[in-house]
């Protein structure tokens, strides 16, 4: 129930910076410490439950809804604490200082969608955007160590932040620190002067998502928030949500690639370019020349990151396998991790380039329009496009698998793959329909996908240390570098030539052959 005191809609004024560890935020804790007067207050454990429409309507508004419960942690554990009903805008992107509106408004105590009341300040933020019930859709559990920053006529609020991201079914689904500078009196002049100082001074990085998107990107798939979809449904409402969904992660995953920490931020928008354009694929003619179009663009936008992601998988596997690999010095390792990231900078660079340009937002833009102007009856039935698009796929993988029958080479299990990762997107994309009756086979088609994923990447790193090699120079303090280069290149031929004969082999082959064609036949 909510209480009769509510609070007006106000403007929140902060930054975030990503983190590491305790260290990086002790670190930039210091460097406030030396700029403001800084005061430790309580240590809060914040309990935000996330709502929204089945699909994600206020998300989509550009909102995030939410019930927190912020409790003091103490000797004895956790206080009942304080409860609020919450609306804010939702703030990304560049920008060092973010500003949004937000309404709250108390709630007398414990509190749940079911027993929410949609009134008030925050049932008015929201009316407009509300075609169905709200439900939960996350939980982000937050132990938060809060701090008072005061300086010139300036007052901030500090929190670090160690958020874990919980699905509906209590599994954690990913977890993230942040350190938060809040405004509470003062001009936003004065802490973009704060922040452009710390940046100046310390290897920072601005987080470019909030907490609820950064969880909606790290739960993935899993938060689909869709309705079953009928056999006799029309393709336009089983595609409409899903490619708003995977444009969402698009978006998502390309922040936290420009971001420049988590490599799976170019890996994940990779994967996700490529799974709208599998369901656009299977649009057909349905929708007009738009689908190629669009299908074109994103493709471009996949190969960008390409080398990016290409990089950071072979800077990875690199380091582990140095390692694990015996009598290689310790200067020699140095050697080699300053050669990776002067590698991983410039290829991260050119990357950046395009990615942060403004014909990237205008293609996401053009794209939403071009989705939200498809009516829900438009296209043939789903029955009918699933049937197609499975009977083509699976005839795909059958010629794929025929292909590494008769040639037994790379060139032949590589197009193989491709073939299992389309016929796995289209299960996943009529899912709705299918539900787990195709699940065994999606599971085996995964497994082999991942397998001969790794052979890939085992290729595309022996053509990056080839790459890497032939950029250092030939000098005797570069002998023990080129040598262990050369090891390493080993080492991954040995890997491509194991799983290369898990397949290509005669029994391989056969025993492939079986479980494939089994699998597909059951189902």
């Amino acid at each position: 129930m909510a209480d009769a005191k509510t609070s007006a809609i106000h403007q929140e004024v902060e930054a975030k910076f990503l983190l590491v560890n305790d260290a990086e935020a002790d670190a930039l804790l210091r460097a406030l410490g030396q700029r403001t007067q800084l005061t430790a207050d309580r240590t809060l454990v914040v309990t935000d439950t996330y709502l929204d429409t089945p699909a994600f309507d206020l998300y989509r508004a550009g909102l995030g809804c939410r019930i927190r419960q912020r409790g003091t942690l103490g000797p004895d554990g956790v206080d009942a604490g304080r409860w609020t009903f919450e609306c804010k805008s939702i703030a990304s992107g560049a920008g060092e200082v973010k500003s949004r509106d937000e309404v709250e408004q108390a709630l007398q105590g414990p509190t749940s969608v079911l027993d929410l009341l949609i009134q008030g300040p925050v049932g008015d933020f929201l009316k407009a955007h509300l075609p169905a019930p709200l439900a939960a859709i996350l939980r982000l559990v937050n132990q938060r160590r809060r701090y008072r920053a005061r300086f010139a006529d300036t007052e901030l609020e500090v929190s670090v932040d160690d958020v874990q991201v919980v699905d509906l079914q209590d599994a954690v689904r990913g977890r993230f620190r942040e350190l938060e500078l809040e405004l509470v009196h003062g001009d936003a002049e004065t802490l973009d002067q704060l922040v452009k100082d710390l940046l100046a001074t310390l290897p920072l990085r601005v987080s470019r998502l909030g907490k609820l998107e950064r969880a909606l990107w790290m739960a993935g798939r899993i938060l689909t928030g869709e309705s079953p979809t009928r056999a006799s449904d029309h393709l336009a409402s089983l595609l409409k949500p899903q490619l708003h969904h995977d444009l969402r992660l698009i978006t998502q995953s390309l922040e936290v690639a420009l971001e420049g920490q988590d490599p799976e931020g170019a890996h994940r928008l990779r994967t996700h370019v490529r799974r709208l354009r599998a369901t656009l694929a299977a649009c057909g003619n349905a929708f007009g020349p738009e689908v190629i179009h669009f299908s074109r663009r994103f493709k471009a936008l996949a190969d960008t990151v390409g080398d990016m992601r290409d990089n950071d998988v072979y800077a990875t596997t690199t380091i582990e396998l140095l390692k694990a690999l015996p009598a290689v010095r310790e200067r020699t390792v140095q050697n080699i991790e300053s050669l990776l990231v002067s590698e991983r900078k410039r290829i991260q660079k050119s990357a950046f380039a395009v990615l942060a340009a403004p014909d990237v937002q205008i293609l996401f833009g053009a794209f939403r329009e071009w989705l939200d102007a498809r009516a829900p009856d438009e296209g043939p039935v789903v029955a009918e496009v699933a049937a197609r698009e499975l009977g083509r796929r699976t005839r795909s993988v059958r010629k794929g698998l025929q292909g590494v029958l008769t040639a037994a080479d790379d060139a032949a299990l590589h197009v193989l793959r491709i073939c299992i990762k389309k016929l796995r997107y289209v299960l996943e994309l009529f899912e709705p329909l299918l539900g787990k009756r195709l699940e065994a086979l999606t599971v085996l088609l995964r497994g082999l996908q991942d397998r001969l994923g790794e052979r890939q990447d085992a290729c595309v790193a022996i053509s990056r240390g080839q790459q890497l090699a032939a950029v250092t120079p030939l000098l005797p303090q570069n002998r023990d570098v080129l040598v262990t280069l050369g090891r390493l290149q080993r080492e991954r031929e040995l890997k491509v030539e194991e799983i290369r004969c898990e397949f290509v082999a005669r029994k391989g082959r056969r025993r492939l052959a079986r479980v494939l064609n089994d699998a597909i036949r059951s189902e």
